[in-house]
């Protein structure tokens, strides 16, 4: 019997209980091809980076006292980046938790 948290002789999974990158090779001895999710959690930082960006803008704007419907739309836009962005990496995250062992 095993305690938890050691590995026995056999076990090639690593320390935290990932497989090795033997164990994800396919039958055809190729390894087994990304998700999306190597794409879409680097986009969603992306659009939250962007958002805040555009949302910091319109603050700016709105302390120096321009046109409020200019500011106003501003960081409309800015918020809703920031919003997508979270969207998008979090379905990343969803999909990696959810990615077969």
């Amino acid at each position: 019997m095993s305690t938890p948290g050691r590995r026995r002789a056999g076990d090639r999974r690593t320390a935290a209980g990932r497989r090795t990158a033997a164990e994800r090779r396919t039958a055809a001895g190729r390894p087994t091809p990304p998700g999306p999710e190597r794409v879409l959690a680097p986009a969603g930082l992306v659009l939250v980076g962007a958002g805040l960006t555009v949302a910091m803008d319109a603050s700016a704007r709105r302390a120096r006292a321009r046109r409020v419907l200019g500011w106003v739309l501003e960081g409309t836009v800015g918020l809703l980046l920031v919003g997508s962005g979270l969207s998008v990496f979090g379905d990343a995250v969803r999909r990696t938790a959810q990615r077969p062992a």
